[in-house]
């Protein structure tokens, strides 16, 4: 999920970028072509040649311009369209009524500013430059214009391709990173199936080892441990069994002895009882044999 949401907002921000970036070429190209109307107007066709009308100004600045894909122009006297570039254009300005109307209000004290307006071909930017000529009374305009909409076409087709690029590099990286994780906790489920199997009467249970990583050596240790469990656990099993043996025995004598003992007679009463403390000793050098040999398999029994 976090993977998902840094994706998304890599894409928003590359998206924005791009955008601003074209708009930022989209207004330099027109302040740069403002800029050049403006010196043709004021300089004229050549030294002594200044235009005489409003008309020709119009008609020269658009003339002289070699328009780019996305880009076109329109000339107006009085608010009406007069002079219309020629060729495939973008978007015919002199056909969207409401881009005229509002050039035809502007006053000659507007400032020339970048504008934006929807078009029947989509969104556009735009600069207005009013001209006026001494001693005549026609009011011009001259329109640049940039349609923004293949721009953002492009744009939003790279958007399309970066969003199924990530989506399926998302797609990939969790496949891998399924099947790398299940590799890397195998050994612990197999752990985990060790010891719900294993019980106090079967420590023969070993995990499978394989690898160089943690958790392989995890699995070596616990197989070590089992290993002294084991180990301890049989040591133990044949504690009770030699105890169990060897302690039977005197008590059996010493039993068999009382049930046939016939108290009246001192002297048979008197053999029992050296037979019992015999016996007796005899248990208590088995017991002390014993403890010594369960000892013996202790780590700190022998200390140089």
């Amino acid at each position: 999920a976090r993977t998902m949401a840094r994706a998304v907002r890599a894409g928003t921000v590359s998206v924005l970028v791009q955008r601003s970036a074209a708009t930022s070429r989209a207004d330099l190209t027109i302040a740069r072509d403002v800029a050049e109307f403006r010196s043709l107007a004021r300089t004229g066709n050549g030294p002594g040649r200044p235009f005489t009308t409003v008309s020709a100004v119009l008609q020269a600045g658009i003339q002289r311009q070699v328009p780019a894909e996305d880009e076109t122009y329109l000339g107006l006297v009085n608010g009406r369209p007069t002079w219309i570039p020629s060729g495939q254009r973008p978007v015919q300005l002199e056909d969207q009524p409401g881009l005229v109307r509002t050039v035809a209000q502007l006053g000659p004290a507007d400032p020339v500013q970048i504008r934006r307006a929807s078009t029947r071909a989509g969104e556009i930017r735009y600069a207005v430059v009013q001209v006026r000529v001494a001693g005549q009374p026609q009011v011009g305009s001259y329109v640049v214009a940039i349609a923004t909409a293949r721009d953002r076409a492009v744009i939003l087709a790279g958007a399309r391709q970066y969003a199924l690029v990530a989506l399926g590099s998302l797609v990939l990286v969790g496949l891998v990173g399924w099947l790398v994780a299940g590799q890397l906790l195998r050994p612990l489920r197999l752990l985990r199936e060790a010891a719900e199997r294993i019980s106090h009467t079967d420590l023969s249970l070993r995990i499978p080892v394989s690898g160089r990583d943690d958790v392989t050596e995890l699995t070596r240790t616990v197989n070590a441990m089992l290993d002294r469990l084991d180990s301890a656990f049989a040591a133990q099993q044949r504690f009770l069994d030699d105890a169990g043996h060897e302690l039977r025995t005197p008590v059996t004598v010493v039993r068999g002895h009382l049930e046939v003992l016939d108290v009246r007679d001192p002297q048979e009463v008197a053999e029992v009882r050296d037979l019992a403390l015999d016996e007796l000793d005899r248990t208590g050098r088995l017991i002390g044999d014993l403890t010594l040999l369960a000892k013996a398999r202790r780590p700190d029994f022998v200390r140089p």
